[in-house]
């Protein structure tokens, strides 16, 4: 009962206008090999599909502050820092020409695990053009979790060692697991960061505070038709069922 009342309520949104704002997808593995228990990456062919469908169909814009005081347009970006970021999504994303931010975890690049990007990695895809690095955390730990100062500590040092790897300003934060609060937010702002990204869906609006932005997941058993119902809006009221981390 619960399905089929989200599948028509899902259908009867994606019959309205998309609404107005700065969409920001949310992408993880693209077409790599990962463990169980993690998520299942989207084959390339899909991306690239969903990719050309975008450009074609919206107003793709970077992530960034002035993006979100236009309030419209989409904004491509991923979580983790895997390796198929380089090898597999900016390719496509480079010959669209469509810019992309690439949230990174530090422990994860020295860890030895293929799945990830090497700090080598990581600066040659600071290199391509359009891609914007972020931080996600030093550890991935969900910061609402944590004491205040660990919370602060987190993304301070990310911030700290993704700037050594790049010798460059890391402004942006994806908050890990999507755990996030005011006080989470208020560490991130005492951290240095002045944009971040939360998990809840939806559009943001110029009004909406820049480090606690919403995103659109898109994830492997998304079809064709599911990712278009998402990008204009249809999987909005989700939103409806989690409290606004920004309030929490």
């Amino acid at each position: 009962m619960k399905q089929t009342l989200s599948r028509l309520l899902t259908e009867v949104w994606a019959l309205g206008r998309p609404p107005r704002g700065l969409r920001i997808l949310l992408y993880h593995s693209i077409g790599g090999d990962l463990p169980d228990g993690t998520y299942r990456p989207i084959p390339v062919h899909c991306f690239r599909e969903q990719m050309a469908m975008l450009k074609a169909g919206a107003r793709v814009v970077p992530l960034e502050r002035s993006s979100l005081r236009e309030a419209n347009g989409v904004a491509v970006t991923f979580d983790d820092g895997y390796r198929d970021a380089l090898t597999m999504a900016a390719p496509v994303l480079a010959a669209l020409e469509i810019p992309f931010t690439v949230f990174v975890v530090p422990a994860f690049l020295t860890a030895n695990d293929s799945a990830y990007l090497t700090p080598e990695q990581l600066r040659a895809l600071a290199r391509v053009l359009g891609c914007r690095i972020g931080a996600h955390g030093m550890h991935h730990r969900p910061l609402a979790d944590l004491p205040a100062e660990e919370a602060y500590a987190e993304p301070k040092h990310c911030r700290e060692a993704l700037e050594a790897a790049l010798g460059q300003p890391v402004t942006d934060l994806a908050y890990p697991h999507g755990s996030a609060s005011r006080a989470v937010m208020d560490a991130a702002a005492r951290a240095g960061f002045t944009l971040a990204v939360c998990s809840r869906t939806g559009v943001n609006d110029a009004a909406r505070d820049p480090l606690m932005l919403c995103r659109t997941e898109i994830l492997a058993r998304d079809g064709a038709r599911a990712s278009r119902h998402k990008l204009r809006g249809a999987w909005d009221w989700h939103r409806w069922r989690h409290p606004d981390p920004a309030r929490r």
